[in-house]
């Protein structure tokens, strides 16, 4: 009998996950790090605008601050919803964690940030604005912090009283790793649970980062000035996070020194506003009432609280949406 040729193996076709990476290469690692990675602090390239390369690179929790109703964990799908932006005006801080992510992803050119609370927005302020000599004693602050009780309550005997920026800052920052839920005024975690909710190294980078960006960031105090300053601007975008001191929702009272909201002159401003809205909400009656009187649509908003559980909030949306 004659030869038989083997027949060649049939090439593999790639998957489409294969044809993506050869397409656009390895996805690059991030640049901010992972809580509790303390490698020394390295600065992320400038993005540019509209993303400029930028997205991916990026942690979730961009914002360094542990505040009590902070949208950090859902930031990312926010921004998202908020689409690419000239300007991002959020009246009610906190910890920012909107802003800072669409700053630092190239999703905003600029972010104007309202905080009435001294020391969160003298921390903001240091960030932003104060001079390079003022934001490094900040760092070292941060840096020299010890996952102790005792440590805590010598920081606090020793600026008390001093009305030093920097001083004031790293108090409001450190308050929410030292106190339960991020509250300043919460009960003090005991040492075994400090270590983990300390991280300076990861704090320190995402200063790092917010600084390197503090061209894009201007700092206010007051919610419906900034409201009514930016509500003619067609592109800018707002997303609003009052203190949820609503209808039969009474939280903030409890977790912010400036609580006091009057939640329908609020919507009555956000309903004069030109470009898109978001504002999250609790899931009560009044909020519906008062979203359906404005015009918002009203989406269900999955979230989980300080203590990992899953709850739901709500979503308000004016404007047009990203394409």
């Amino acid at each position: 009998p004659g030869h038989v040729p083997e027949r060649p193996e049939p090439r593999k076709r790639p998957g489409s996950h294969e044809r993506r990476r050869a397409r656009v290469g390895a996805r690059p690692e991030p640049v901010l790090p992972v809580d509790g990675d303390d490698d020394p602090p390295k600065l992320p390239p400038a993005p540019g605008r509209r993303g400029g390369g930028a997205r991916g690179r990026v942690q979730a929790r961009c914002t360094p601050l542990r505040y009590p109703g902070g949208k950090a964990k859902v930031a990312s799908r926010l921004v998202r919803e908020l689409g690419a932006t000239s300007c991002l005006v959020e009246p009610f801080g906190g910890s920012a964690a909107v802003s800072v992510r669409a700053i630092l992803t190239g999703m905003a050119d600029r972010a104007v940030i309202a905080e009435r609370d001294d020391g969160l927005r003298t921390l903001w302020q240091v960030v932003a604005s104060a001079p390079d000599a003022a934001f490094r004693a900040l760092l070292e602050e941060v840096e020299g912090a010890q996952p102790s009780g005792d440590w805590w309550a010598a920081f606090l005997r020793r600026v008390h009283g001093d009305p030093s920026e920097t001083l004031v800052a790293a108090r409001a920052l450190l308050a929410g790793r030292f106190r339960w839920g991020g509250i300043a005024g919460g009960g003090l975690r005991p040492d075994g649970h400090l270590a983990d909710a300390l991280r300076a190294g990861a704090m320190v980078q995402r200063l790092l980062a917010i600084r390197a960006q503090r061209h894009r960031l201007s700092i206010r105090d007051d919610a419906m000035e900034v409201i009514r300053e930016f509500a003619p601007e067609v592109r800018a975008k707002f997303f609003v996070d009052p203190p949820y001191t609503i209808g039969t929702t009474q939280a903030g009272r409890r977790l912010y020194t400036h609580h006091e909201v009057d939640h329908r002159a609020v919507m009555d401003a956000l309903a004069r506003v030109r470009g898109r809205v978001l504002a999250t909400y609790p899931d009560d009656s009044e909020v519906h009432r008062l979203a359906g009187e404005h015009g918002f649509q009203v989406q269900p908003l999955g979230i989980r609280d300080g203590h990992r559980r899953a709850r739901q909030e709500l979503l308000l949306v004016r404007g047009v949406g990203p394409p």
